[in-house]
């Protein structure tokens, strides 16, 4: 058994042993990033966003007298603000302009205006739109 022993510890096996390790270890990093590859630009974009945000938020938790969560609390949610405000004010102006068309179109009093000259120039279907 002690011969065994010695035979598994020989440079070769240790080698192929380490290689296979080390191929292991390639196969489960490269899954990992194939895996995290649809998110690289968001994982990007949250580091840009958090190292530009770091300043501000050291600055607020000083005004805040050292209360960190507070001042996670309270840019998260200005972040949220900032995101969901033109969002809203977008839907509300798509959902009254979609409106106002229906209403025209049930009427008939829906227009649709001539092209411009510049359509003229369009390659193969300017002169037929025209």
């Amino acid at each position: 058994m002690n011969q065994a022993s010695q035979s598994n510890n020989t440079p070769i096996t240790q080698a192929i042993e380490i290689a296979i390790r080390l191929g292991i270890l390639i196969i489960i990093v490269a899954w990992c990033l194939k895996i995290l590859m649809p998110f690289a630009s968001l994982i990007v974009w949250g580091a840009i966003i958090a190292i530009a945000i770091h300043k501000p938020f050291l600055m607020l938790v000083e005004k805040l007298g050292g209360r960190k969560k507070m001042a996670a609390t309270l840019i998260s949610l200005s972040g949220i603000a900032i995101i969901l405000i033109p969002v809203i004010l977008l839907s509300e102006s798509l959902i009254e302009s979609a409106t106002i068309l229906g209403t025209q179109i049930d009427e008939g009093t829906a227009t649709i205006p001539a092209p411009t000259e510049n359509v003229r120039s369009w390659p193969l279907i300017g002169e037929k739109v025209y």
